[in-house]
């Protein structure tokens, strides 16, 4: 799995949406 940083700031975002 590569992380890049538009892949992180997805990931990112998924966390605070569920927040």
């Amino acid at each position: 799995m590569k992380l890049t940083k538009g892949r992180i700031a997805e990931w990112i975002g998924d966390l605070d949406l569920l927040r």
